[in-house]
């Protein structure tokens, strides 16, 4: 109990606040546009964008298998080089990667290049997912990596959130732009268009989320919790 009101005390009068610093505030923009774009956009659309070009259920089921499939395979192999070719950089590689998986799976109605689309689509996810956690602890002082993963975890949840919504409503915005009569009366079969300029908008975004963390610094692991959350002096250890 003392500890914890030695704590609180440190934080008022430093005036910053537990979890987070300039890193982090950078991080979590990266984070915020990933899931809008990714877990929100693009996963709310895409089997509606399926079916518009076509596509019966059964087929839409082995789509998405796909990724599973090789976010599964690609899971250890990443995880034995990812020291070697650096956390910062696998998590900015596999991030462009799927902007470019998820803009190639809306520019097309071939069943051979959705699929290999949606396997590259998922073998990104999952480099992306292997190596965050572990760059992650690097931001921060181990006291506040707690903290820390609250703050992602509440930024994560919101912009799924928002992102989901924004799913609903881009194709609506979208028809418009594209002069597609009736939008809000068509059936999705009738709206391809739209949901494809709806997923290459989330795949635009996934390209614009990898911008803050090319703006993180290399530097010395952080070794101090006391230093203001807007300062940038904590920065990631070596490993691009």
């Amino acid at each position: 109990m003392k500890a914890t009101l030695a704590a609180r005390r440190r934080w008022l009068q430093t005036g910053r606040i537990p979890g987070l610093n300039g890193q982090v505030l950078l991080f979590l923009c990266h984070s915020l546009l990933f899931h809008i774009a990714l877990l929100g956009i693009a996963d709310i659309l895409l089997n509606f964008y399926l079916v518009s070009i076509g596509y019966d259920t059964a087929t839409i089921s082995l789509l998405q298998s796909l990724p599973r499939l090789s976010g599964f395979l690609v899971g250890l192999p990443i995880g034995l080089v990812a020291n070697r070719v650096g956390n910062r950089r696998l998590i900015v590689l596999s991030t462009a990667g799927l902007a470019l998986s998820v803009a190639a799976t809306a520019l097309t109605q071939s069943l051979l290049i959705i699929a290999l689309s949606r396997f590259f689509w998922g073998a990104c996810f999952g480099a992306n997912q292997v190596v965050k956690s572990p760059f992650m602890v690097t931001l921060t002082h181990r006291s506040e990596h707690t903290a820390q993963f609250s703050w992602h975890n509440l930024v994560s949840m919101f912009s799924v959130a928002a992102g989901s919504a924004m799913g609903g409503a881009l194709p609506i915005v979208m028809s418009g732009a594209l002069s597609i009569a009736a939008a809000g009366a068509l059936r999705p079969e009738e709206m391809p268009l739209a949901y494809r300029a709806s997923i290459l908008c989330a795949a635009l975004a996934l390209l614009l989320s990898v911008a803050p963390l090319l703006l993180l610094k290399r530097g010395p692991a952080p070794t101090s919790a006391r230093a203001p959350f807007w300062a940038s002096g904590d920065q990631y250890p070596g490993g691009e």
